[in-house]
């Protein structure tokens, strides 16, 4: 119940509805087995993508095509922006990944790769290709050690207690990284310049959103500006895309710590299953810099 307020109290402050819509299906999803959603998820979604995908290159619906200044086309595919394309892929393959954890064979790796390298060529998504390679690299390193025969007990042994001390506090380790950057970044430092210069302006685009707005208890109607839905300029950019950054001051200190603490949880629930702490690792990387981590049609991870 504690929860349940305090998000309601979220929603109206800020005028958002994710984070009910999130808590609202959690609290729905108990005692469902976790694999019977996942699976679900994977059906729903992936056959819109896959849907999504063919209209737009037959000329059904429109796909959208962004050009950076470097003159890289990016293609939306039938999805409102490139990075939500590449997006609802990433999160499809930690599903797919989580649900063969058991039978993985190379070729997922090698076919995983591959994606990654097609997503940033056709729709200039570092994000999204890197996370991929993190994932893939996860499992397949995780798999090595926990099955091959060279590798010794003393190093499976130290990768255990790795994942099962410090992995499940991964989400709130790297939440305080990001805001911690966000609030350090100073625009006379070059380091901190080239960093969000390299993060597309994320840092000084949360830096500013803090400071007009600052951190309330269960935030704050935030308007914010962002690309997709057309292809026209956008001048007053100003979208928080750090999930972490966004939840803090979008739905506030309250929602943001309960947030911290239910993955936290969920973590130590599956702390004998590596695998899970992978996905959510992967996840959780990703939310540095995307801003998916409350939208239950990307991010299944929570239920």
């Amino acid at each position: 119940w504690v929860v349940l307020i305090c998000t309601m109290l979220s929603c109206y402050f800020s005028h958002t509805v994710n984070a009910f819509l999130m808590i609202l299906l959690v609290l729905g999803s108990k005692d469902i087995e976790f694999e019977k959603i996942l699976k679900v998820y994977l059906v729903i979604v992936g056959a819109v993508m896959v849907l999504a995908f063919l209209a737009s290159t037959v000329g059904v619906i429109e796909n959208l095509q962004y050009e950076r200044e470097n003159k890289r086309l990016r293609n939306a595919f039938g999805i409102i922006y490139p990075t939500d394309f590449s997006a609802h892929l990433f999160y499809l393959l930690t599903v797919i990944f989580y649900i063969k954890r058991n039978t993985m064979k190379s070729i997922y790796y090698l076919g995983s790769i591959g994606l990654a390298g097609v997503i940033y060529y056709f729709c200039d998504s570092r994000l999204d290709s890197v996370s991929i390679l993190i994932l893939v690299g996860l499992y397949w390193i995780g798999n090595e050690i926990e099955n091959a025969s060279f590798v010794s007990r003393n190093i499976q042994k130290k990768w255990n207690v790795f994942w099962k001390s410090v992995g499940i506090y991964s989400v709130p380790i790297i939440a305080v990284l990001s805001i911690g950057a966000t609030f350090l970044y100073r625009g006379t430092s070059t380091f901190w310049v080239d960093l969000n210069k390299f993060l597309s302006n994320r840092l000084s685009l949360g830096q500013n959103a803090y400071i007009k707005n600052g951190i309330r208890l269960f935030g704050k109607n935030i308007e914010m500006v962002g690309f997709g839905g057309t292809t026209e300029t956008v001048l007053d950019y100003n979208f928080i895309d750090c999930s972490y950054v966004h939840i803090l001051l979008v739905n506030g200190m309250a929602f943001f710590c309960i947030l911290l603490a239910l993955y936290v949880l969920c973590n130590k629930k599956n702390v004998k299953n590596l695998c899970f702490l992978y996905a959510i690792f992967a996840v959780a990387i990703n939310c540095m810099v995307a801003h998916h981590i409350v939208q239950i049609e990307y991010n299944v991870w929570l239920l």
